[in-house]
């Protein structure tokens, strides 16, 4: 394993999916968001939980990054691919779930569903392109 591609691939996992989730989830879902006001927190209190939810994700990125790692997909494409397998096991033992469990409409549970299929082909694309194994 090479643990300074590891370390970079999960830094730019981090930075990509920041990125990711202050376009999608902070901007575009928005309303969704709010139409669904008894579920989440509000934005202000949301805030005060920042630190948390982004240790949060630093240390799914971390994870991700290891998975590859020991893995056989290589390159952008296999980034895709286990990428692909990342958003089936986010959407089920998340969205899904979540759909299940907590007050949330359908067409939230649906938006949360193409979301987390991008976050997750975004960023493994990225830890595909940015981890190589040692030669």
């Amino acid at each position: 394993m090479n643990f300074t591609r590891l370390a970079l691939a999960a830094l730019a996992a981090v930075v990509t999916d920041f990125a990711y989730g202050f376009a999608v989830y902070g901007n575009l879902l928005t309303s969704s968001f709010l139409a669904q006001g008894a579920t989440y927190r509000s934005a202000e209190a949301q805030m005060e939980f920042m630190p948390i939810g982004a240790a949060g994700v630093a240390l799914a990125m971390v994870a991700a990054a290891m998975l590859l790692a020991v893995s056989t997909f290589r390159g952008i494409a296999g980034g895709l691919q286990f990428g692909l397998l990342l958003a089936v096991f986010a959407i089920g033992s998340g969205v899904v779930v979540n759909y299940a469990t907590i007050t949330m409409s359908e067409d939230h549970a649906a938006r949360m569903v193409l979301a987390a299929l991008g976050e997750w082909l975004l960023v493994g694309a990225v830890i595909g392109a940015v981890y190589r194994p040692r030669a």
